[in-house]
């Protein structure tokens, strides 16, 4: 371990997220391409680019994502934009919980939060908010719906760094 990693690692959490790089912050300031799922049309914004899709799967996502995409560079970053109803949002009262320690508090109350959905989802929140409010919101997304959307991605040798709804784009 090199000494600057093992100097972070005494810091106080806050002061290391200010002072080390933050790898998802990396990764989401590589985007550089944007796809957006509106009814049965794959759009690249920016210009009249679509495909026409007949369903949400992802392999075939992916599919009209490659075609979009032919005369890009091929190293592209994407995030593809999905529809509001891909996703689940809930609002919880969570005083005295660290940034630290938001995304497993979030977690360990999906039963209780989410009663009627009996798959594994996967959990995204902003710890930065954690500063100043209270009140946190949650983003939930089937995994599996998730993995099979990376998967077919890589399998057209695409990256997908990251998936959003529409509405927080």
């Amino acid at each position: 371990m090199q000494l600057t990693d093992r100097l972070a690692q005494l810091l106080p959490p806050r002061l290391r997220q200010v002072l080390t790089p933050d790898a998802r912050q990396e990764l989401l300031q590589g985007i550089d391409t944007c796809l957006l799922l509106f009814d049965d049309r794959l759009l690249l914004p920016g210009g009249d680019q679509q495909r026409e899709i007949s369903s949400r799967d992802p392999d075939e996502l992916a599919q009209a994502a490659k075609s979009l995409l032919t005369d890009q560079a091929s190293e592209r970053s994407l995030v593809l934009l999905l529809p509001p109803d891909e996703f689940v949002a809930t609002t919880q009262t969570m005083p005295g919980v660290s940034a630290d320690n938001l995304a497993s508090a979030l977690a360990l109350q999906v039963d209780s939060l989410l009663p009627a959905c009996e798959e594994p989802l996967a959990l995204a929140v902003n710890p930065a908010a954690v500063d100043f409010a209270d009140e946190q919101t949650a983003l939930w997304m089937r995994q599996a719906r998730l993995d099979a959307l990376f998967a077919a991605f890589a399998g057209q040798g695409l990256f997908l760094a990251a998936v959003l709804p529409r509405p927080l784009a």
